[in-house]
């Protein structure tokens, strides 16, 4: 004689992700300006009120803030360097490593030149070169 235990159901629900989003203001600018980094951090579907978000430029610290009741930051930042730039932001989750957001790419003070501010010297230069020569 065999003994049946009676049949068991487990259901395993997914725990979300957590989640660092990142937006910015303007995606360029000069030196002096403003950019305003902003976000919402997430762990298992629910805002994190008083988290503290870091803002990364390349690897180096660029400022940062503690978010609102609803999970959301902004983390202003003025621009000191010149070119073209990476950000991210992390939020600590212990005991697991930091939550890293997406990042971001910024340029500042680079002017990308018109074709006639291209081509204008370069006939420039040719007519009077041509003009020297007779």
């Amino acid at each position: 004689m065999s003994i049946v235990s009676p049949t068991v159901t487990i259901t395993v629900h997914a725990v979300p992700a957590a989640q660092l989003t990142i937006n910015l203001d303007k995606t360029e600018g000069y030196l002096g300006d403003t950019f305003n980094f902003s976000g919402v951090f997430m762990q298992n579907g629910t805002p994190v009120p008083g988290g503290t978000v870091t803002l990364y430029r390349n690897t180096a610290v660029a400022g940062s803030a503690v978010t609102d009741g609803a999970g959301n930051y902004v983390i202003p930042w003025v621009a000191n360097v010149e070119g073209f730039l990476s950000f991210h932001t992390e939020a600590p989750q212990p005991p697991l490593p930091p939550l890293r957001s997406p990042t971001l790419g910024l340029g500042i003070g680079l002017e990308i030149p018109t074709l006639t501010e291209i081509l204008v010297p370069a006939v420039v230069a040719v007519v009077l070169t041509a003009y020297s020569l007779s």
